[in-house]
């Protein structure tokens, strides 16, 4: 996901909390807990974080990452866009956002960059999710397919369908290569 890396194991959390949830209803939110390690408190979630200004702000901000995850269900480049970050459905909802620096998470805290989201209802009920490692870190690794897939999306908008595939077959075939100067005009947007 295109987060601080401290977040990544938090937006798989609340992907798993909304897997749980049969609907998304921010009015039905009473609050969300964040439960993390020292490194992401000081980082991603200080007072700055709570009312991001531009793209740097919001891919930064602990708050923000797990609301757009929770309402959106997905994080891509798309959540990071002015429209999104200024909209009122997420502003209400940090509002509810409380993060807590966790001595569970501390004791779990390198090689595992871990984050506990819980998210409370109006009625009670309460969701909550751990992750430990998200994927993509070398102790839960992507698949090859699973590269492939991210490198196609983030470069759909900027290459050919041609340039991506033959991109892709450059950088598989990478330790077979004896110029890669190549991959550079691969890489190369045109206007």
């Amino acid at each position: 996901y295109p987060v601080e890396t401290n977040a990544l194991s938090a937006v798989e959390a609340t992907f798993e909390i909304r897997k749980k949830l049969k609907k998304i209803n921010i009015n039905k939110i009473k609050k969300i807990n964040i439960y993390t390690f020292n490194a992401a408190y000081e980082i991603i979630a200080d007072k700055k974080k709570w009312n991001p200004k531009n793209r740097e702000t919001a891919d930064h901000s602990l708050p923000y990452i797990v609301c757009v995850a929770l309402i959106d269900g997905k994080v891509t480049e798309e959540q990071f866009s002015m429209k999104r970050i200024n909209s009122v459905d997420i502003k209400n909802l940090i509002k509810k956002v409380n993060v807590h620096e966790s001595e569970e998470c501390n004791k779990d805290y390198y090689p595992g960059m871990p984050n506990i989201v819980e998210v409370i209802l109006n009625n009670g009920n309460k969701f909550s999710s751990k992750v430990i490692n998200a994927r993509g870190t070398y102790k839960n690794q992507m698949s090859d397919s699973e590269i492939e897939e991210k490198f196609k999306s983030l470069t759909k908008k900027f290459l050919t369908q041609r340039k991506i595939n033959l991109a892709l077959d450059f950088l598989w075939n990478l330790d077979k290569e004896k110029d890669i100067r190549k991959l550079f005009h691969l890489l190369l947007v045109k206007n």
